[in-house]
Formats: structure tokens, C-alpha cells, sequence
């Protein structure tokens, strides 16, 4: 079954409330940086108005958020995959990192994905190694 209008935009809704949220913006605060009103950022948070591309890049810029966060995967259901899910988490967590950690969280993401689902184990063991490398 395919995402209905009204869900698509519920969704888009809620992860711009929770973006904003995270990037810790009032709607005022939201609204005023993106020239828009106050009413407006509620509309789209609350899924009765929808928001425009170059809204949302702006949208995006401003939480720092990659864009694939505000749309939903598509399952059976037409809900979120979880996969979905923990990138946008993903996505979040990294977009307070700062220069040092956003290349050192770059290596360790190599390192993952150098291995099979099938062996994660294996990566781990790498990280530990390099771990303990490290504190020596």
C-alpha cells in the first residue's frame, strides 16, 4: 500500500518538529530565521501546510540535518523502515560533532563498514584493538 498524502505529511511533519527541537529552536526563533511566520513553521510541523523544496533545504541547513531525514522510507505500510530511523539518528548525533570527532567518527564508520553484517564482530575487534592502541 502506498503512503497517503495526508501520512507523508504528518510524517514531514513530525521530523521537522523533532529536528527543530533537537537544534534547540523555538518555532519563533525557527520562523524568524527563515523568514517565514511563526504560523507557517506550525503548519508544517503539524502537517495542515505544505512545505515548499526550498523551504525545506533551508529547513535542513538551518537544523542541520541532511535532507533524506524528513522523508520517509517506503514499507509495505507505508511507515518508516527502522533503517530509516537510526540514519536520521545517525544524522542527528553527527551533526553536533565537531571537525576532530567528525573525521575520527569517518574512520570508525570505514572500519564498519569494511565488514560483512555476518561478521560485525570483527569490526568491533578492530575498534577495540585501536582502542587500546591508543590508550597505551
Amino acid at each position: 500500500m502506498l503512503q497517503t498524502h495526508e501520512t507523508e505529511m504528518k510524517y514531514i511533519g513530525e521530523r521537522l518538529q523533532m529536528a527543530r527541537k533537537t537544534a534547540r529552536y523555538k518555532q519563533k526563533d525557527a520562523a524568524a530565521a527563515l523568514e517565514v511566520s511563526e504560523k507557517t513553521i506550525s503548519g508544517w510541523e503539524n502537517g495542515s501546510t505544505r512545505i515548499s523544496m526550498g523551504n525545506m533545504f533551508a529547513v535542513a541547513k538551518l537544523y542541520g540535518q541532511p535532507l533524506a531525514y524528513f522523508f520517509p522510507g517506503t514499507l509495505s505500510d507505508g511507515s518508516p523502515s527502522e533503517s530509516d530511523d537510526l540514519r536520521a539518528e545517525i544524522g542527528m548525533l553527527i551533526s553536533r560533532l565537531g571537525e576532530g570527532r567528525l573525521k575520527m567518527t569517518l574512520d570508525i564508520i570505514k572500519v564498519i563498514a569494511a565488514y560483512d553484517d555476518d561478521d560485525a564482530s570483527g569490526a568491533l575487534n578492530v575498534l577495540t584493538d585501536v582502542g587500546t592502541t591508543n590508550d597505551e
